[in-house]
Formats: C-alpha cells, sequence, structure tokens
C-alpha cells in the first residue's frame, strides 16, 4: 500500500507547502525567509486584483479540504455475478507455524555432488502440504524463513563449521558448498523464521453504523462498492487483509484501494492566515500590492512558528473498494514478527555412494571420474559420463568417444576400470546374485546371465529370454525355422539344469509346469481342441501339461489335458486327466480325495472355497477344502471369493455374497466388467454406470 501526501491543488502559498522539495525535506521546516521568498517569487508577475482574486480561490480550496467522498477516483469492475464470492481469508497461527517448520525438517533429507574440491549439498524433501502451507505463511508479509547449514560431520567422524550461507526457504533448490570432497553423513542447520507475537487482530465495521470506531480507526462512510477508513496513529500498512460481506452475506475481499493523507492543524493555521489577510484586503487596510507584500513580511515569521509546532501531525484516509456493495467490513490487523530459531540435525542421506565412491566433476569440462568416501581420487576425471548400474558395474562413455556408451566394471583394489564383453540394459540384482546382461547397446535379443560371485558369464550370449524367479532361471532360445521355443530350466541358486526341451514353462513358487501342443490328423476323444489345415490335412491340437518339482522331476506320471490357474491358497491345483476328470492335486503331484463326480465344472479354490457347478439342476455353489458343500447349488453363475465376498447371479440378478451365503449387496442391474486390484480386492461394473468394490461399496 502505496501513501503519499496530497498536493492542495493551485493555491499559491499551499501549493508551496507541499511541492517545494526545499522546503518539504528541509530539516528547518516552515523556514520563514523561504516562505517569504516563495510569495514575493510567486506574486511578482500578478496585480493587486489578480492577487486577491487567487487568494480567494485557494482559501476556498482550503476549506473544503480533505477530500469529501465525491472527489475519490472511480475504479470500474468487470461485470460481476451478484453470486459471485471470494474464499474466507485464512493463515496459519503461530503454533501452525511452529510445527510447520517442525514437520519441514523432518521430511528433509539431503545429497552430496562433488565438484572439483567442493561439496555441493541440496536439501531434498519438501513435501507439497508444507509447500501450501508455506503459500499460507506467506500472507504475513514476515521476513522470509532461511535455512542455513551450520555443521557438516563427515564419515570419520571429523566435521566442519559453517557460517554465512543462509538461503531463502521459497527457493526452487536449496544447495549450499563446502570445501571438502569427503562424504557426508550428518548436517546440522537452522532455521530461522518469524511468528506472530499475539493472535491476528481483527476489527468488523458495519456499513449502517458510520463513525463507528475501533481503536484509532474511523468508518467515515460506505457509497456503494467503496468504504473510507480514517487511521489515527496506526499506520495503514499494518491491515494484512481486508474482507466484506455482502447482502448475501457471500465473502468479497477488498480488489483495490486508494489512500491519501493531511495535516489537518496545518490546514487550519494557513485557513486562519488567509482569512485574516483577506479581511484586511476587505475592509481596505490593505488596497495595493505592495502592502500586500509588506503585510506578507511582517507576519511570516508568526505563520512559520506556528506551522513549525504542529508539523508531522498527519491523519491518513484509505478508501478499500469491493466488487459489490459491503454490508460489514472486516480489517485483519497484522501483528508483529517474532524471530524464532529451530535447530535440527539431518542424517538421512541421498547421496549417490555406490561401492564407497561418487561420481565426482573435474575442471571446466565437466570431465567425470570417481572419488572415494576419504575423498581420493580412485578413478581420474577422463570420461564424458559415468552412470552407476548394479553391484560393480558401470556405464560410461569416453570423452574422445561422444556418447558412445560401454560397460565397466570397477576394479577397486587397483583403482581402474576393467572392460567387460556384453552390455546392460536391465540394472536389476535378481536374488542379490544374478544379472541379465545383453550382447550390445543395440541388441536387447541376444542375452546372457552374469554371476556377481565371480563376475563370469554363468550363462553364454545365447537366449532370446531369461526369467528368473525365487527358485528357478529359465532361459529360452527362439527357433525362427519351427516357430518354437527350446527352454532351459536351472535352479536358482545352484545352477543347476533341472530341464531342457520344447514346451511353454510356468512357474508356481517351487513348481514349474510345462505346456506342449500336440497336433494329430484324427480327431481326438477330448473335447477341448482346436483344428487348423496345411496341404489339404486337418489337424487336431490339443495342450498337455507336465508338474516338476524344484529338483527336475516329474511328478505327473501322465500328462494332464488343461491346468486352471495355478496353486491356490490350499497349495491345491486344478487339473483335467488323460480320462478328461478333474481333479486336484497338491505339489507334490499327488491326487487329493475330494469328490468332484456330483459336479460338471469346477472352479480353483479361493480363500478357502471353489465355486462348482452341480449337474442335478445345473447351478452353482461352491465347495470347500474336504469337498463338503458348504454354499447349496443356487446361483446361474458364481465367481470366486476375493476379499471375503463373491459375485453370483440368481433370478438374473447379480448380489455379493459372504462364505456364509449371507446377502451383502444386491445389484438392479448386469455385470459389464470387473477389475482385479491385488490378491483381496476386485471393482465391479455395471450397466448402469455404477461401480463397486468387494465389500459393496459404491466408489467412484
Amino acid at each position: 500500500m502505496k501513501y503519499q501526501h496530497f498536493l492542495i491543488s493551485i493555491c499559491l502559498f499551499g501549493c508551496f507547502l507541499w511541492s517545494n522539495p526545499v522546503f518539504a525535506n528541509s530539516s528547518n521546516d516552515y523556514d520563514s525567509q523561504s516562505l517569504l521568498s516563495h510569495f514575493e517569487d510567486s506574486l511578482a508577475d500578478k496585480n493587486f486584483t489578480e492577487m486577491t482574486s487567487i487568494l480567494r480561490q485557494d482559501l476556498s480550496h482550503l476549506k473544503s479540504f480533505p477530500l469529501n467522498h465525491d472527489t475519490l477516483p472511480i475504479i470500474k469492475f468487470d461485470s460481476v455475478e451478484q453470486t459471485d464470492k471470494s474464499d474466507a481469508f485464512i493463515i496459519i497461527d503461530r503454533n501452525q507455524i511452529q510445527q510447520m517448520v517442525t514437520q519441514l525438517v523432518k521430511n528433509l533429507s539431503f545429497s552430496q555432488s562433488i565438484e572439483d574440491e567442493n561439496s555441493i549439498i541440496q536439501l531434498v524433501g519438501l513435501p507439497d502440504d508444507i509447500r501450501d502451507l508455506l503459500t499460507t505463511y506467506k500472507r504475513y508479509n514476515f521476513t522470509t524463513p532461511l535455512i542455513s547449514l551450520k555443521k557438516v560431520t563427515f564419515y570419520d567422524g571429523t566435521f566442519l563449521e559453517l557460517k554465512d550461507n543462509s538461503l531463502d526457504i521459497y527457493r526452487a533448490r536449496l544447495q549450499y558448498s563446502v570445501e571438502s570432497t569427503k562424504r557426508i553423513t550428518t548436517i546440522d542447520l537452522l532455521v530461522n523464521y518469524a511468528v506472530p507475537d499475539k493472535p491476528l487482530e481483527t476489527l468488523t465495521f458495519t456499513a449502517s453504523e458510520l463513525s463507528t470506531k475501533q481503536g484509532d480507526i474511523n468508518l467515515l462512510s460506505v457509497d456503494n462498492n467503496v468504504a473510507e477508513f480514517e487511521f489515527g496513529n496506526r499506520n495503514p500498512d499494518s491491515i494484512l487483509h481486508v474482507e466484506a460481506t455482502d447482502k448475501q452475506n457471500h465473502i468479497i475481499n477488498s480488489s483495490n484501494q486508494w489512500s491519501y493523507q493531511f495535516n489537518k492543524p496545518e490546514i487550519d493555521i494557513i485557513i486562519n492566515f488567509y482569512q485574516i489577510l483577506l479581511n484586511q484586503i476587505d475592509q481596505k487596510v490593505i488596497t495595493n500590492k505592495t502592502q500586500l507584500l509588506r503585510y506578507l513580511e511582517e507576519h511570516i515569521q508568526v505563520l512559520s512558528e506556528n506551522l513549525q509546532q504542529v508539523y508531522g501531525q498527519f491523519t491518513t484516509r484509505v478508501a478499500y473498494y469491493f466488487k459489490r456493495q459491503p454490508m460489514t467490513i472486516t480489517l485483519f490487523v497484522k501483528p508483529e514478527p517474532q524471530m524464532m530459531v529451530y535447530q535440527a540435525q539431518i542424517n538421512t542421506s541421498k547421496s549417490p555412494y555406490y561401492n564407497n565412491t561418487i561420481v565426482a566433476s573435474f575442471g571446466d569440462n565437466n570431465a567425470k571420474g570417481l572419488r572415494s568416501e576419504t575423498g581420493e581420487i580412485i578413478i581420474d576425471g577422463n570420461y564424458r559420463d559415468i552412470d552407476y548400474l548394479v553391484d560393480q558395474y558401470y556405464r560410461v562413455s569416453l570423452i574422445n568417444d561422444g556418447w558412445n556408451y560401454k560397460i565397466y566394471r570397477l576394479d577397486s583394489v587397483n583403482q581402474q576400470f576393467a572392460p567387460q564383453p556384453f552390455y546392460m540394459m536391465d540394472s536389476k540384482l535378481y536374488l542379490q546374485r544374478w544379472i541379465i546382461v545383453n550382447q550390445d547397446a543395440n541388441n536387447n535379443f541376444t542375452k546372457g546371465l552374469v554371476d556377481i560371485q565371480n563376475h563370469q558369464l554363468a550363462l553364454p550370449l545365447q537366449y532370446s529370454n531369461i526369467y528368473i524367479s525365487e527358485s528357478f532361471i529359465i532361459a529360452s532360445r527362439s527357433n525362427k525355422a519351427e516357430q518354437i521355443d527350446n527352454n532351459e530350466v536351472y535352479n536358482s541358486n545352484t545352477l543347476q539344469k533341472l530341464f531342457s526341451g520344447q514346451g511353454r514353462v510356468t512357474v508356481d513358487k517351487n513348481n514349474f509346469i510345462i505346456k506342449n501342443e500336440i497336433c494329430v490328423t484324427q480327431e481326438p476323444n477330448y473335447y477341448k481342441y482346436s483344428t487348423t489345415g496345411s496341404d489339404n490335412i486337418t489337424y487336431y491340437c490339443y495342450d498337455i501339461y507336465h508338474l516338476y518339482d524344484d529338483k527336475g522331476q516329474q511328478l505327473s506320471t501322465a500328462p494332464y489335458f488343461d491346468v486352471v490357474d495355478d496353486f491356490s491358497q490350499n497349495n491345491l491345483l486344478l487339473v483335467t486327466t488323460d480320462k478328461q476328470q478333474q481333479r486336484f492335486v497338491n505339489r507334490q503331484g499327488k491326487v487329493v480325495k475330494i469328490a468332484l463326480e456330483p459336479y460338471v465344472n469346477v472352479s480353483p479354490f479361493s480363500e478357502g472355497l471353489a465355486a462348482v457347478e452341480c449337474s442335478s439342476n445345473q447351478l452353482y455353489g461352491y465347495i470347500n477344502a474336504q469337498g463338503k458343500l458348504t454354499i447349496p447349488c443356487l446361483y446361474q453363475s458364481a465367481s470366486k471369493f476375493i476379499g471375503g465376498s463373491a459375485l453370483v447371479e440368481q433370478h438374473d440378478k447379480y448380489q455379493l455374497i459372504s462364505p456364509t451365503n449371507s446377502l451383502i449387496k444386491r445389484f438392479d442391474t448386469y455385470l459389464t466388467a470387473s477389475k482385479r486390484n491385488g490378491s483381496d480386492s476386485i471393482s465391479y461394473f455395471f450397466h448402469d454406470g455404477s461401480t463397486y468394490n468387494n465389500k459393496g461399496e459404491q466408489i467412484d
């Protein structure tokens, strides 16, 4: 908010008082000689009649000062709907500010990078909710909070004290420079910030009660969209925010304001001086220019002394503008700031140290090398770029080799990079031992396997795909001519080969299943097959499955003709035998004695229950792991139990039921789709656009 002395338009004397820079800024305010010289210079080219006329006009303007409401500047606004409203003014209090700072520091971590002989520390981790609070905190217009580093502690226990490094907390990046290349493990910091010295004070005025005074602030007038206040000794800058309510009790914020200052005792003295002077003229005591100037010379000293006595006694008036007529106006008074200091220690480092080294920059060309935790140079800065990948492996480009990356292994003993005969597109370490590698940077279809225990290729670069589970490594080779895959299955711990041959491999914990397609020219005695033709010959194709354990032993004496899903939570696998019978087998390949003859179709177990279709009525129910029908066959369709419920259909209506067959939720529309959201959650989408979860709760 800007305040300025108001200039008294055209008056000879008044114009001098407010606009003459020599007089207004002089340490000898209202100097009589300066006043007299100004009068004489201003009246030199005027005759007596002109002088008298100007004095009368001047007096008239002085009497009408200060400005009335009609002379305030007009501010026009774009068209605004009468329902348009603002948000209430919200600002965090003292306790919230202190909690904000505590939470801010609690979330901070730091990272370290090294450039030549200096470490660059960057503070990271300012959460969005803290940023929102900082935005609200800005409304106080207090001194910006500062964060400074006071001390850094190195990995060897030594430390370095710092000073003069405060940074504005609103900066996009909080970075500090430290004269050391050793690894930093802990930083001590200070946060200097301000809190209000007292709760936020609000002054509320009602438009219908003019001349209402609160403290030294007086509401003078409310006219249309303008509210004018007079401030006594209070500085208008102490007002933090202004808002009002309209006839509908909607909040409207002040959109603009205008202010001016004046010295009322000073104006009264000047008016009195003019009135006496003009009275002398009206009574013919003064009848010419010479007498007028002589009068000024004789009385200017008294005027000067009177003005000096009231110098600086200003009154400020402020007009606040709103987009609609205000009914009540609230002024939020800015509290005084009380400075606070918060000390903290941060030991959460995100510095990229690998193999006890960090990538460092050297020289003007920003060449890269490696430094140890002690700051010692391990790898000279001879590289354009160095990216850590996994274990002791780095992706590196030489300065004179463009951006042609190659894979190097760090030899820490000899402090050198050793080039490797492969490339890495996958930087993941599997089972803390295996790395899948590629033939080169442009070939992701020829893969091998590296063992970090000896840094040798455990599987050569000749596989199209490698998959690693907890128990198995599956390496595939594509036979493009026959359009089939040859798979090798290895024990993931010993690398013992467990299987080699054709077929699709599926892994389920400590078991794997091999699936092969069989094609014959005679129609098989099996309902699940497909047909294809070649050279006028019809082939009948069907799948067979074999189950293996983690030692490579085939557990299925005869092939299965179908396998549904995988082993359930009950460690039971639903298979179809060569006699086209559905059976459950355990992980040892043994058939579990569960009577399935009364059922046409059986589903895998889920949460201890399996959906079955009764042959007696072609409706669905559920059996438990002992084969007991615990939910009768009542439903046209039945899904798996997921998260404690299953979706079933009865009389063309869908409903969710519990494992005890109690109703959870009934739906009046039909299902269009479902989406699994994990092992114990699912979403159901219905024709009317509604979506429900497995608890029967409607979700967005």
